[in-house]
């Protein structure tokens, strides 16, 4: 393997490392600053490369990371829930998370095609056109807003902007925070970007003390039935008559004014509806 080969697999599978990393920025886990520091680091694998084609490939890899480790739980409702043999779901899951990854590919190519100074290309493009292609994952074909890394933030410092500037927003203030930590890193920047973030998280403090809804009428209340049915014992058809039973008899106990009952249905059900 050449030496320039040997680099560029070195930036892919660190791309596709710090995708995959950005996953503990969502609950269990909760480490709300890891996507800042991902997301720089992608942002510091672009800034190494002029060529959109290879911009691409490492939004890409960063994107596959992301997705493979982030919606593996596709995997398991194919192959333990869905009974779908274990390569087909693999291949299933590993063509889902490829097809997601085209949306940070995108933004890669876009921000190498576009003729910017560095600082503005930190600061105001990438963060718009990763926003751009989180609002079209989100959108097109219904739309798959898993792993959107405003939700990332509920937590955070960031989470007081959401009120004012929505989840597409906080999309937008994280890729912007990015660009900010890569501005630490330049001698002549480094005041402004110091600055920057404590504007940021001042602000968003400011606003996390504002009230931003108020209670209107009586309270309502509101049941959720949960028949803790194992899920080897959810789709045995010996026991549908028993699991409907368990949840007549809890909604016929519940008080509540709204009483919500879980939306699934038997295989059988499933399997008539595709032959239909």
């Amino acid at each position: 393997m050449t030496p320039a080969a040997l680099r560029s697999s070195r930036g892919l599978i660190a791309a596709f490392l710090l995708g995959a990393a950005t996953v503990f920025g969502f609950a269990p886990f909760g480490l709300a600053a890891l996507p800042v520091f991902t997301a720089a680091g992608l942002l510091r694998l672009w800034q190494q490369t002029n060529a959109p084609r290879r911009a691409a490939a490492l939004g890409f890899a960063f994107g596959l990371g992301l997705f493979l480790a982030g919606i593996s739980w596709i995997y398991v409702s194919l192959h333990d829930i869905g009974g779908m043999p274990a390569p087909l779901a693999a291949v299933a899951t590993l063509l889902a998370s490829a097809f997601l990854a085209l949306f940070p590919a995108l933004a890669g190519y876009l921000q190498s095609r576009l003729a910017c100074a560095l600082s503005l290309r930190q600061l105001l493009l990438i963060p718009a056109l990763w926003t751009l292609t989180e609002w079209l994952r989100d959108w097109l074909f219904t739309g798959f807003p898993w792993l959107s890394l405003d939700y990332s933030q509920a937590a955070s410092p960031l989470a007081g902007f959401a009120p004012v500037a929505g989840v597409f927003g906080l999309t937008w203030l994280i890729w912007l925070c990015a660009g900010l930590l890569l501005a630490l890193l330049r001698a002549k920047a480094r005041i402004a970007a110091l600055a920057g973030f404590a504007l940021l998280f001042a602000a968003g403090y400011g606003l996390q003390q504002v009230e931003w809804t108020a209670a209107q009428g009586e309270p309502v209340t509101v049941s959720l039935l949960q028949g803790n049915i194992a899920q080897d014992l959810k789709w045995d058809e010996a026991r549908f008559g028993a699991t409907l039973e368990l949840y007549q008899r809890m909604a016929r106990e519940s008080t509540a004014r709204i009483t919500i009952l879980p939306e699934t249905r038997r295989r059988s059900d499933h399997r008539r509806a595709g032959a239909r």
